[in-house]
């Protein structure tokens, strides 16, 4: 059985951008998703780190990424 390896992370470039999302599977477990000064998002969770999408994200970045829409949009409106 071959097991995937990790995919390694950018911690060199500061956050932009920092976003917790709880888990939807575990309650108590919440995850830190970051998008970095060069575009890149991470998250701490293990379906980003072995890279179980093909895109090499997560849900949790879906979900970071929506919000930072969202909060975005609305900040534009505000203005």
């Amino acid at each position: 059985m071959r097991y995937a390896q990790p995919v390694p992370h950018r911690v060199a470039l500061a956050p932009a951008w920092e976003s917790v999302v709880r888990s939807a599977r575990y309650s108590d477990t919440d995850y830190l998703v970051r998008l970095l000064a060069d575009g890149t998002w991470t998250c701490t969770c293990s379906a980003y780190a072995y890279g179980s999408r093909l895109d090499g994200e997560c849900r949790h970045i879906d979900i970071a990424r929506e919000e930072r829409e969202r909060r975005t949009t609305l900040a534009f409106l505000l203005c």
